[in-house]
């Protein structure tokens, strides 16, 4: 029963990510690379293809994969889809031995955040809040205002600054803006 369970309800996590990824321009932003994750228990093996900003799912193995994510049981992997916390149960899963992880747990992060994006059980990532009289330029009615050093805006470095100039042509960046040769790193 949960290996039906488990089944459905990676269908319906890939029909969500489908669409997302066909619908929603924040969704779509976050799909920057080529890249395949499996999630498999028992059974039931499900894998999430991302290729050219879009989704693709699927049942069974792919050829390879960038991450697999394998639970000892059924019930372990619905319980840890259904959980608010998704990261901590596959992270206590790994340390009890109960899951594995083969290939790059950052990309596991990754797609978590994504599943989070369309099926938010979890806490939700706010994004910061702008405050009213937020920071836009400095404040003098305030006691801190008199502790920060601030110096007048220059256009270029002071001639009799020898130093800064020596410092100034060790810099690549300004190497190349200048036409000059460039060392070998």
């Amino acid at each position: 029963m949960s290996g039906f369970l488990l089944n459905s309800l990676l269908n319906l996590l890939g029909k969500l990510l489908v669409r997302a990824s066909q619908r929603d321009r924040n969704f779509r932003a976050a799909l920057t690379r080529d890249r395949t994750v499996v999630v498999a228990a028992g059974d039931v093996v499900h894998h999430f293809h991302i290729q050219n900003r879009n989704i693709s799912t699927g049942r069974g193995m792919p050829d390879s994969f960038d991450c697999l994510l394998r639970f000892d049981t059924t019930g372990l992997a619905l319980r840890t889809f259904m959980s608010r916390n998704r990261a901590n149960k596959i992270v206590e899963g790994v340390l009890a031995g109960r899951a594995e992880i083969e290939g790059n747990l950052m990309t596991l992060l990754w797609f978590e955040g994504r599943i989070q994006q369309v099926l938010p059980l979890g806490n939700q990532m706010r994004p910061p809040a702008r405050f009213e009289g937020a920071y836009t330029a400095p404040r003098d009615d305030i006691a801190a205002a008199g502790q920060i050093t601030r110096e007048p805006a220059v256009d270029g470095l002071d001639s009799e600054w020898k130093a800064a100039w020596v410092q100034r042509e060790k810099l690549s960046m300004l190497q190349t803006a200048s036409d000059d040769l460039q060392k070998e790193f």
